[in-house]
């Protein structure tokens, strides 16, 4: 049995040695084809963690909607179809709210993205940094948006109007540096 295999084993080696373009060619399809499946299952894995990372952000149950389509529209102007969509109001927020008994709250921001915008103290500038228009209720529906330092936007803001923000984290410290943003 073992000179069996032995026979068979230099049989194939024979082999391989007068077909040497069709070994190579079959040991470069086996070597792509694994290195595609390996590609494919780190996309896969990459875009579950993305999706986990969004569902940990944003809670299970959280929805967007928006008068722009989400995710990318080929980097120039959006289409025509697309800018000439109404802007969605607060009336549109209210009437979700009270049609749709599944809906347990609800927030209405506005995101400024027309231009790359940036943010100056004496202390330091941020550049690119979004704005962002909240209502008080926006902390208690986006769950990612805890405080670190002073409070939340109020009631009080809204209807008097006040001049206040809420800093990122990652901007705080440029433009306060080691001082509480809070009352400047």
């Amino acid at each position: 049995m073992a000179q069996q295999h032995g026979e068979n084993l230099k049989q194939a080696m024979d082999t391989l040695r007068a077909h040497k373009l069709r070994s190579f060619l079959t040991v470069f399809g086996v070597v792509l084809g694994v290195s595609v499946i390996m590609l494919v299952a780190a996309l896969i894995t990459g875009f579950d963690q993305q999706v986990q990372e969004s569902i940990k952000q944003y809670g299970a149950d959280t929805a967007f909607i928006s008068r722009f389509d989400q995710g990318p529209h080929g980097g120039g102007r959006r289409p025509k179809e697309e800018r000439e969509r109404k802007p969605l109001t607060l009336e549109d927020g209210e009437a979700i709210k009270q049609l749709c008994p599944a809906v347990k709250d609800l927030t209405v921001f506005v995101i400024w993205w027309e231009q790359p915008h940036s943010v100056r103290t004496k202390d330091g500038e941020v550049t690119a940094i979004d704005f962002r228009g909240v209502q008080p209720n926006f902390g208690l529906v986006y769950a990612n948006a805890a405080t670190l330092d002073g409070r939340f936007i109020s009631e009080g803001d809204n209807l008097h109007r006040e001049k206040v923000v809420m800093l990122g984290e990652n901007a705080a410290p440029v433009l306060f540096p080691n001082v509480s943003p809070v009352g400047k």
